[in-house]
């Protein structure tokens, strides 16, 4: 989870910056609203996309050995020192569920004020809108169809007011609003998030003041910004009189239209979009579940005949220390779990995204006694690379002996990642 968080965020940062640097200043309002709602939107689904075409497999080289014999897997679990690490991260989560919850009840209660106000407003129905009329002159603002105006304004000011929300409403300025507002619920730490509403929302008030200037005369359209109302803060609306707004709605109302060639600059977004997608397919995404086991894969071993099975070679490869034992192939195993068990450390990673499953490994230990060719396969690149490490650590071993001669003998151990 943390992980999908940070590249989340690192591809949002990017795409923001292309924004603040390229597009912010033009007058493609249409484009722009959609950049932010689009690339928002990719960002939050690149890091779950995998493009296997960029990087085709090179295939496997099957085992021939016929009598190949896994030994019993190993199950591996967290210390318990490595288990409080992991309550950390759960308390992490539970800081993240407690501020969505708050987040959930501040958006009722936000939904919550605008059907009251829209309950204790007479309504007066146009053709496609409603708009309803509040005591006083608070700032007026639109959600959906409704449209909610002071009962004070009225004549021209009204017109114009009324000409720039119906602009709102026909572009449905609040399906964005309502978007990043229940986003904010699940993604609250994102700081970004914020960012994106706000531009989203400066997007909106540029388009809806476009659309009122064809009605309107941009002079007396201009004095009307310039007019002081109250205003109450609902934040799940956008008002008419938002003063952090006011002054760089005047300047785009007399900025000239941008040339349309200028529009190529959107094209900056395709290869930020491709480096996006080459990362996302370079990285392991797979994450097993507790319950779900990897599918069987083949591993990719040398295809040299001399290689002999480990439960089939007539003298096996000797763990030091076994020399005088009884069983020499009990000893061997006995010997390699418990050198796994006392070189495993838990990978941090494979903790915090709560990675685990079986690896299946093959190695060889060769004619010199040396640990060779040690291959993994898994849920995980993280888990694999444990399993390497943990393996590669084995003592030089005495090598195994057939027909009087040594040979190669390879090993198949599957080991099982467990949280607990």
């Amino acid at each position: 989870m943390i992980r999908y968080l940070l590249e989340t965020l690192i591809f949002q940062a990017l795409f923001l910056l292309l924004f603040e640097l390229f597009l912010k200043k033009e007058t493609f309002y249409v484009w722009n609203r959609f950049y932010l709602l689009g690339t928002f939107g990719v960002s939050l689904l690149l890091p779950f996309i995998s493009l296997t075409f960029l990087f085709p497999s090179l295939g496997t080289v099957s085992i021939y050995a016929e009598n190949l014999v896994a030994l019993e897997p190993l199950f591996l679990s967290a210390s318990a020192e490595q288990q409080n690490t992991l309550s950390s991260f759960n308390f992490f989560y539970g800081f993240w569920l407690l501020g969505s919850t708050a987040g959930l009840i501040r958006f009722l209660y936000g939904l919550a004020i605008i059907f009251t106000l829209r309950k204790n407003a007479p309504p007066l129905r146009e053709e496609k809108y409603t708009v309803y009329e509040r005591p006083g002159n608070p700032s007026p603002f639109y959600f959906f169809k409704w449209i909610f105006i002071g009962q004070d304004i009225q004549g021209e000011a009204k017109a114009q007011i009324l000409s720039h929300e119906k602009v709102h409403v026909q572009q449905w300025h609040s399906l964005d609003k309502l978007f990043f507002e229940l986003l904010k619920v699940v993604f609250w730490m994102n700081p970004l998030i914020y960012f994106y509403s706000r531009r989203l929302s400066e997007i909106h008030e540029f388009l809806a003041d476009q659309g009122a200037l064809s009605e309107n005369g941009p002079k007396q359209y201009q004095q009307l910004l310039n007019s002081a109302f109250n205003t109450q803060n609902i934040f799940l609306v956008n008002q008419f009189y938002n003063s952090s707004l006011i002054k760089k709605r005047i300047v785009m109302l007399t900025k000239q239209n941008s040339k349309r060639i200028l529009k190529i600059k959107y094209v900056l977004a395709l290869p930020l979009l491709f480096a996006m997608l080459v990362y996302s397919s370079c990285k392991d995404e797979t994450e097993t579940s507790p319950e779900t086991e990897p599918e069987a894969t083949t591993l990719t071993v040398s295809e040299q005949k001399e290689a002999v099975p480990f439960m089939v070679v007539e003298n096996p490869p000797m763990f030091p220390g076994c020399e005088n034992a009884e069983d020499k192939r009990t000893c061997f195993i006995q010997n390699l779990q418990n050198h796994v068990r006392e070189n495993f450390t838990y990978p941090k990673e494979a903790l915090e995204n709560d990675i685990q499953g079986k690896v299946s490994n093959l190695f060889k230990v060769s004619v010199t006694g040396e640990i060779t060719e040690v291959t993994s396969e898994g849920p995980s690149e993280i888990l694999e690379e444990e399993a390497v490490r943990i393996i590669s650590k084995l003592p030089k071993m005495i090598p195994a002996m057939q027909d009087g001669k040594p040979v190669e003998v390879v090993f198949s151990f599957p080991i099982s990642f467990v949280l607990e």
